[in-house]
This record gives C-alpha cells, structure tokens and sequence, in this order.
C-alpha cells in the first residue's frame, strides 16, 4: 500500500476542514530552528476559506505580555529588556503564541486578535518608555524582532487553521511612532517654529520609506509631505484636528498622500498574501478620512482584492472608534457608524462596540438603570448595518479592568450578557484569570507577574468556559433574533431577553442589584403558552434552579435572588395541560400622563378574595409593601412617590401564591413638593490641598477643574440631588462620563457609625464626620461603596447604587442623584457629606511626588493626603 505522506495528509485534513485552501510549501520541511521552542510544521496552512465570523470568539492579546517562547529574542542589545520594569520589554513573542494555543482552545477560543507585531520604536527619549505595546510603528511591512521572525509568524497562522482557529492582526495606520513634537504654541503658519525633533529614538527615524522623511526641518522631508506636521488634539468634536492632528503623542501621517496610501495598502496586503492573516482590527480609526478607507479597501490592489486572491471572501475588518453615548441617546454609534463609509463607498465592515462596552459598565458596575442596556443593545441590532459581527467587549489593554472596581458577581454577569447577545464576543487576555492591572503579563517573570497565569482550573477560566460553551452549543445566541421582554426604568433590577433562531428559545435573565430579590414579570405572548423552559446555565447566586413552565397565555411569573443570572432554553417537546383556573388582578386608577407627584392611593380587585399581595416598587421584592384582598378581593394601598422631579418609577402587584403579577407600570415623579434645598460655597483659587502647599502637573492641560466653587443640596425622603459647582469643566480627551482632570471622593455619614480614615487617600475625614457611604467618581468610573472592609488601601464593600450623573459644561455643575432607600436611607435631615477633588491616569491616583512633573502633582509624597481642593456639606 503507498504510503501518505505529510502534504498529503494536511490536504485531506484541509479538505474536510474547509473544503478549500492554498498550501504554503516549506522546503526545510523537517528542520527546526534552535533558537524556536516550537519547529514549523512541514507544511503551513496559510490561507483558509473565511469562516462565519458571527459563529467565532475572540480573544485579544499583547505579544509582549503574554508568552516568552524564545527568551534569545528578548535582548536586542540595548538594554530594553527589563521585564519588570513598566514601558520596557517583558519578552513575550510570537512563539510563545504559538505555544498556548492549546490553553486558548481549552478556553473555547476560535481566533487570536494580535497585537501590532510589525517593527516598533525600540526606545523614545522623551516618553522614556518603549515600543513593546506594538502601536509606535516604524516599518509596517516587517516583523518586530523582539517578536519573532517572519517564518515565526507563519508557524502562529498555520498552526491556528490546522485547529480551526483564525488569525486577526491589529494595524495602526493612522500615525507612526513619536518622533517630533512641538515644545511651544503651535504655530500652522509656520510649522517649524517649535518644532523638534527626538535624538535619542531607537532607531533614529522609521526605516521604511517614505516614512523615514520625518524631520520637518529637512526641505526634503517638507516637500515629500509624508505627515501633518501638527500638533496634540485638544477638540476632538474639530473634524480638522481629528484628521490632522496628534493622538496621544504619535506623529500622524498623511494619509492622503498617494505615496502614503500606496504604501500602507502594499503593506497590509502583504501580511494577507505572506503569512495568512484573516482579519484586520484598525487602531484609531475615526482619525484618518473615510476616503482613504475607501481606496484601501476596495481598490483594485486593495485589501479585499488581496483575500479574494487567496480564497478569503470575507475578510473581516473592524475599527477602533472610541465614541460613547448618554443613556437613551445614540450619538456615539451614529459617530461611529460614518468611519463604515456608505453604500456607494463603503470601508471597513465595523467597528467595536464602544457604546455598549460603556453601557454594560454603567448599569452592571455602576447600578444605572437595566433599561439602558436594554435601549443600547436595541440601539445596536437597529443601527448596525450587521449586529452580528460587532465586536463586543468589557475590557481591552486601552481602559481600566472592569472587574477591578466590580464585584466578582458583577464581572461574571457582564460576561453573560457579552456571551448571550448578538455580537462577536472579545475576551482580553487575563480576563479569565481575573487580572486587575491593565496590562499585566501572563507569564512568570513578565511585568507584574511572579508566575505562570494559564491555569484551567481557576474559577473565571471556568466560568467563562461553560458560558463559551453554552454559546457555540447553541447557535441561537449566536445567531438568533433579539427580544428584550423587561427591563427597570428606576435603577437596578431585572434585564430579561429572548433569541429565536429557526426551531430554538432562549431566555437570559439577570438581576443586577446588589442589595435585593427581584420579580421577573413577562407579560402574555413572551412565549408559547404552556411550555417548559430548561435551565442552561445558573451562576452560584442561583443554585437549584428548577425549569420553568410558562402560563396560559405565554406569561413568566417568578423570583430572582440578588445578583443571580439564569439562563434557558425553550423545550418544545414537554408541555402540560392548561391551567384549570385563571385568575386575575385588576387597578381601578389611571395615573394621568403615568405621572405621580405624591403619595397616591391605589385601589383594585384580585381574583381570589382574602389573599395576601405585594406592591413591588422598582422591582424590590425585599422592601415590597404588604396588603391583602378582602373577603370579596377588593384591594387598596398607597403608593409613594420616591424621588425628585423627572426620577422615574416603577410598580406592580404580585401574589405570590398564584404566581401573579399585574403589568410593570412605568411612572415619573413629576412634582418638586416637598422638596428641601440647601447651598454652601467653597472660595476658588484654594485648589492646592489641605495645607496649601500642593502644585498641579505642569502640562499645560491642567487648569482649575479640581477647583470646587460651590455645592447645591436638594432632597425629599430618601432621594438626594447633590449638584457641584466649578469654575471651568473640561472634555479634551473624549472620555465616557464626559469630563477630564478631575476625580470626586464624596463621603456621607447617615448614621451613628462608621470610619474616619479616608482609603487610599492619606487623610481623614474631618472632626465630627464618621462615613457609611462613599462615591468615587472620576472621567470613566463612578462607584459607591459601603464601609465594611475598608482600610488604607482598600476602599471598602462595592455596591451597584451609584447615582445618574448629569454634566452641564456650560453651567460648569456636575449633579449627581443619589437613592439610598434600599440600604435604608429614609431621609437625609442632619445626615453630613464631604466632598474632595483629586484626578486620576489609567493606574489609579495621580502620584503626588515631591516635585511637579508634567502628569504628576508636586508638594508631597506617596504617604501625603492626596486631597486638592474639599468641601463639608451639613445638611440642616
């Protein structure tokens, strides 16, 4: 019999894999390189059909951080290599890629974003720091070889598709390493006046033409007009400087220079044709013009010519644009939407999920209202041209680990939902290990890291497994129709939603309070009429979970514990008979324009006479107020109204020994009745700590946004709307709350309890004043917690009741409506807050050193209090 031999065997294997493929040959079929820890395979198979990409899960890694598979590679001979130290090399590469994809298959992972792995700036002598993150390019066209070799990077792709897995190269097109900056007033008549450029880079300028025309001073350079030339971006809402203009230091390219666009588009091309990529994720993409996507794309070199030449018919391309919207309100995925081109001169096929990312945080971390998740993910099925193939997130390597400020429950639900929800799920490397620093290494010895992060049997690895799992089981998640079927206008609560795909129901329901029991109340025609929905997935908060049999009409009635996420699949094969009895409940009142402005007196009848009921408001079982039928099940209670005006609120009537639930209303507090207001002023000009002996960072961005002016108190029952006056709010750099250069620390005391020390800000509170509750608020987070736990280092029990913010740039007010009713805040008479400023970068506190720096404060030291400016408010 004629022996196979290896081609042979991986064409077979390719033809029932794909049906389709392109074989590279290797002529050193069974060499292997020493200095790789893993041997290229005989032969790669580097080009593969594309797959349904809304069927994949992503998983987005940085080269430099997650595995040293050929530690020969981490000293390039300029002493850069210092694991340990942060903005320097750790030595994570491409082979040790290579090396884990077995643990990423474990995992459920389908396709690998890489970061950047083309040739970076090895080092810069201002920033002090290296190119190791992949996003400072000086050649677009070759391997970094601190990453690897360019066989290195055919081995990852071959050996990806040999497992069915895919290969996406993250691609930064819009700038170049920072080389030049202007150290003055940017002048756009005469460019050169302040301009200068960096000595001490590594390598000198970018190696790869044209882009080593850099040196504005050069009359060559200026001529051949490769870059803008200009300086940082202060507005991003000016199309000028967005296209123009520098991001965060890099010099910008422009891009509407033939020779420019010729060759970026011959380089990426390139990675298609030689190694194998199947996709491409775009770095800062809202900053180059939609025309150059155009021609980038779709010209006839152009990158989709380039997967069809090597059987890719759907090469999947997504961009980085970093937009956000208000809740109900989707400005940020219309802004994002125009970097897709339109019909006549489409671009890339779309972008991340940016607003929903910032949603998810705002109601699983925050405690905002579910029903503003349940709008974006709305917004987002109707807006995107494919909802499908968004990418969706929680955490990337450019913003603060969600869970680093969630509970773990809260971490756990935002993976649900990422895992249930129409959209390509991105995991970012750590997240199933629950990693809190931003970036972190996976491996021993890499930055932060004392050993090896890749264990299967840690519990996140787990949980994120079994929801992967239960993703790619079902393809009605991946797949299927949305339906959101409740959600809670007033806060946190209940998020329930179905998929439908062909013959397949699912059911996703989550509680996002912290604090209380739920009512899932699914009206009639939820679901077909007595039929039984089997549990799929229940987290640890909902053990015991037994299936559930919808009601004759296709109703759902039942009770969901604290933080709980529950997950179903409708089971067309089991039914039971119909219900013998149906009863009801009736409200005589209908509340004018669903409007309430005090207490308010409800009346009805229930089926059942002498029967014990529940008024839920906003979806608290665990405070519900108890009444009861009489004995001809006349019924009658008074609802209060929570809040001050436009607070909205909610309420039904639930039996529970019928399993019945009259419709959720949905109301608004419309009256200012019985509202209490008070003021306090603060001097300006007092914004450098406790004992006046503080300076700001030198950066010229840092003005008065820690200065407080004045705070304004309105109050009623347990509602409180605190409202803080500045003298100037600023929003340069486009962060999701909507401000910058300023983070709030504000403590309440509503007891006879409670701490004076003040976590991690070095100080106390002052005489008199014991806090219970405490907000912390600053440019992309706004958390509240309680006290319990708290010390020197750690702020103290997190909670999802943080307030709804509203920022008025033009008032310069930042007002903030607090409801602490269900930690048994009933009024807020005699309660004490106060209030202080400080501001914060991507790890945490701004340092405090003893001397200014230009991102760091002067004046003190890591043990000083890190108070700017502050405020006792003493409620009469």
């Amino acid at each position: 019999m004629k022996k196979i031999g290896m081609c042979a065997l991986l064409a077979l294997h390719s033809q029932l894999l794909c049906a389709a493929q392109i074989v590279e040959k290797n002529d050193n079929k069974n060499e292997c390189d020493d200095r790789q820890a893993v041997c290229a395979p005989a032969e790669k198979m580097i080009h593969v059909p594309s797959p349904e990409w809304q069927d994949q899960i992503i998983y987005s890694l940085m080269i430099d951080h997650f595995y040293d598979g050929d530690k020969n590679r981490n000293d390039q001979g300029f002493g850069l290599y210092r694991p340990q130290e942060e903005g320097f090399y750790s030595g994570g590469d491409i082979p040790g890629i290579t090396q884990k994809i077995d643990y990423l298959k474990s995992l459920g992972v389908t396709t690998l974003l890489i970061s950047p792995p083309v040739a970076n700036q090895w080092w810069n002598g201002w920033l002090k720091s290296t190119g190791y993150h992949g996003y400072w390019p000086v050649n677009f066209r070759e391997v970094d070889a601190h990453y690897g070799s360019l066989e290195d990077y055919k081995t990852l792709a071959g050996k990806l598709h040999e497992n069915q897995m895919y290969l996406i190269q993250d691609a930064v097109l819009n700038h170049v390493a920072p080389y030049y900056e202007y150290i003055g007033k940017y002048d756009p008549e005469d460019r050169r006046k302040n301009y200068r450029l960096d000595q001490e880079s590594i390598p000198k300028v970018p190696t790869q033409f044209p882009f080593n025309k850099i040196d504005l001073l050069n009359p060559e350079h200026e001529k051949a007009a490769v870059y803008h030339w200009t300086p940082q971006i202060t507005d991003y809402t000016d199309p000028e400087q967005s296209f123009r203009y520098q991001v965060a230091f890099v010099n910008d390219l422009n891009t509407s220079n033939p020779l420019v666009r010729k060759t970026l588009t011959e380089s990426h091309t390139y990675w298609i044709k030689e190694v194998g990529v199947d996709g491409f994720r775009f770095d800062a993409v809202k900053h180059v013009e939609p025309d150059f996507w155009y021609e980038f794309m779709n010209g006839d070199d152009g990158l989709l010519a380039a997967a069809r030449s090597t059987g890719r018919n759907n090469l999947l391309t997504f961009g980085e644009s970093y937009n956000f919207s208000d809740p109900y309100r989707n400005d940020g995925e219309k802004i994002a939407l125009l970097n897709l081109g339109t019909e006549e001169k489409p671009t890339i096929k779309t972008v991340f999920g940016y607003p929903l990312y910032n949603e998810l945080r705002r109601v699983l971390n925050d405690g905002g209202a579910t029903a503003y998740l349940g709008y974006r993910i709305n917004a987002q099925m109707t807006l995107f041209p494919d909802p499908f193939i968004v990418p969706n997130f929680i955490n990337n390597h450019d913003v603060e680990r969600f869970q680093k400020s969630s509970n773990p429950q809260s971490y756990e639900q935002a993976w649900a939902v990422l895992l249930t929800i129409p959209g390509i799920p991105v995991i970012y490397q750590g997240d199933e290990q629950n990693f809190m620093p931003i970036r972190q290494a996976m491996f021993k010895g890499g930055i932060r890291s004392d050993r090896d992060h890749f264990d299967q049997d840690s519990h996140f690895f787990n949980h994120l497994q079994k929801l992967i799992d239960i993703r790619r089981q079902h393809k009605v998640f991946t797949r299927g129709s949305f339906s959101l079927l409740q959600d809670n206008t007033a806060g946190p609560g209940i998020l329930a939603y179905s998929r439908h795909y062909q013959h397949d129901t699912a059911l996703v329901v989550i509680n996002t309070s912290d604090v209380f029991s739920s009512l899932v109340n699914l009206p009639a025609g939820s679901f077909p009429p007595n039929r039984r929905l089997k549990p799929l997935f229940a987290d640890k908060g909902s053990t015991g979970v037994k299936p559930l049999v919808t009601g004759p009409n296709g109703e759902l009635v039942f009770n969901v514990q604290a933080r709980s996420t529950l997950v179903f699949i409708l089971d067309d094969k089991e039914q039971r008979p119909a219900s013998k009895s149906r009863h009801w409940i009736t409200l005589d009142q209908q509340l004018k324009n669903n409007e309430i402005g005090k207490a308010t007196d409800l009346s009805g009848r229930l089926s059942k006479a002498n029967t014990d009921m529940l008024l839920v408001i906003n979806g608290n079982l665990d405070r519900a107020l108890p009444l009861r039928s009489d004995n001809k099940g006349y019924w009658s209670v008074s609802l209060p109204a929570l809040g001050i005006n436009n607070k909205a609120q909610e309420f039904s009537l639930y039996v529970p020994t019928l399993g019945l639930a009259s419709p959720t209303q949905q109301l608004t507090v419309s009256a200012q009745s019985g509202v209490n207001h008070y003021r306090v002023e603060d001097p300006l000009g007092d914004d450098y700590g406790l004992h006046k002996n503080y300076t700001k960072p030198r950066y010229h961005t840092f003005r008065q946004q820690m200065d407080i002016k004045a705070v304004q108190v309105k109050h009623r029952g347990p509602a409180l709307e605190l409202t803080i006056e500045m003298p100037e709010i600023t929003h340069m750099y486009a962060y999701p709350n909507g401000f910058d250069h300023v983070g709030f620390h504000i403590y309440f005391d509503v007891s006879a309890q409670g701490d004076r020390h003040l976590p991690m800000l070095n100080a106390e509170t002052p005489a008199g004043m014991r806090w219970d509750i405490a907000h912390h608020m600053f440019c992309a987070g706004n958390y509240i917690y309680l006290n319990t736990g708290s010390d020197r280092n750690n702020p103290g029990k997190r909670i999802n009741l943080s307030p709804v913010i509203d920022i008025d740039r033009k008032q310069k007010t930042f007002t903030f409506t607090y409801d602490f009713s269900a930690l048994g805040v009933d009024n807020w008479h005699g309660k004490k807050i106060y209030i202080t400023t400080w501001d914060r970068n991507q790890d945490g506190l701004r340092p405090l050193k003893p001397v200014a720096s230009q991102s760091d404060f002067g004046g003190g030291n890591d043990s000083s209090a890190k108070i700017l400016d502050d405020i006792l408010v003493s409620i009469p």
